[in-house]
């Protein structure tokens, strides 16, 4: 059954041998009997488990939802570029769907726990924002609780040529920076004229979407409702209350006043 395949995924793969023994099952061609995915398992992978073995050596922890991010990586970078060539309407949606269909695919075989996928999307949609490095790009970035994973899996990336290596010193030397240094830093960043900061392997940004309205602001009519002008309209004065006392009873004046009607004469 696949919770149970989910046992082993962990003893194989999480007990300081994961790169050795992922050779192994290549060599037999198990693989794909494991992993029934629809995109080949990519080299982001396998340095996941060569980085996961090593800290295992070293005592350092290591989580199995970042295994998963590298293992279903391609396959959520493929449905990524499927989706920018969907028409405007059609994208956001797929694109948010990317990574719910590789877990589905997952799942055929292996069902890993599902707070796992919060993780890994996490993980995954963070690497947009690692790339562009606008100004509120970084600080969202910075913010978030799953940075330093998506760190570490941008320094994976890097490691395989996917992203530039200097993106991954740019960040690794942004966490030591002040904010005063980081905000001198984000005006230096710029990108080339005629390139785009992101890479086929992040969530495109859909920059084709139609500019949002401005509302019109209703003009407000003269002498509106009455109770609009009684709110508005500054208290009477003496004048006033002598002109308008005029409309009103002997009776009503003098109650207006505070005192009691006299009789006429």
């Amino acid at each position: 059954p696949a919770a149970r395949l989910a046992d082993e995924f962990r003893k194989l793969f999480l007990t300081g041998h994961g790169a050795e023994t992922f050779a192994v099952l290549e060599r037999y061609g198990l693989d794909d009997v494991l992993f029934s995915l629809p995109q080949p398992v990519g080299e982001v992978f396998r340095e996941a488990l060569a980085n996961s073995d090593r800290r295992i050596h070293q005592g350092k922890p290591v989580t199995e939802a970042f295994l998963l991010a590298a293992l279903l990586w391609p396959s959520y970078t493929e449905r990524l570029r499927l989706a920018a060539a969907l028409p405007r309407g059609q994208r956001a949606e797929a694109v948010s769907l990317a990574s719910s269909a590789c877990f589905s695919a997952l799942r055929q075989t292996i069902a890993p726990p599902r707070r796992h996928t919060y993780f890994v999307r996490d993980v995954w949609e963070l690497q947009r924002l690692l790339e562009r490095r606008t100004a509120k790009d970084v600080q969202a970035a910075l913010a978030h609780r799953r940075f330093r994973a998506a760190y570490d899996f941008l320094l994976l990336r890097a490691q395989i040529g996917e992203v530039p290596t200097a993106l991954a010193d740019w960040w690794t030397e942004a966490q030591t920076w002040t904010p005063e240094q980081l905000r001198e830093q984000l005006g230096a960043v710029a990108t080339p004229e005629g390139e785009s900061s992101e890479t086929p392997g992040t969530v495109p940004a859909d920059n084709d979407a139609a500019p949002k309205r401005r509302r019109r602001r209703r003009r407000r009519r003269e002498g509106g409702g009455r109770g609009r002008q009684r709110a508005t309209s500054p208290p009477a004065n003496a004048e006033e209350r002598a002109e308008g006392s005029a409309n009103v009873s002997p009776r009503q004046a003098a109650q207006a006043n505070g005192g009691s009607a006299q009789p006429p004469l």
